[in-house]
């Protein structure tokens, strides 16, 4: 699961313009202010925690790697919804 945190993580840096000179907890923190997930209220560092270790199971894994890219959506969505 840490290769799928980096990637979202680099997709979302890439999608709201972050500069990639970033260390990586200046870009956890500028992701943490983009907001919750509006389901479970999590930020992004609580989904790096998630990911970062080992899932209990397959269904463990797939739910933390679902908050994630559904935290995604709802990020790119309100940005793009601001931009208009």
């Amino acid at each position: 699961a840490p290769r799928y945190l980096d990637l979202i993580r680099r997709r979302v840096q890439r999608d709201i313009g972050a500069p990639k000179s970033l260390t990586g907890d200046q870009l956890a923190a500028l992701l943490d202010r983009l907001g919750e997930d509006e389901i479970s209220g999590k930020r992004f560092t609580d989904f790096a925690a998630g990911l970062n270790g080992p899932a209990d199971n397959r269904d463990d894994l797939m739910n933390k790697t679902r908050e994630l890219f559904r935290w995604r959506q709802g990020i790119i969505g309100r940005s793009m919804n601001e931009r208009k």
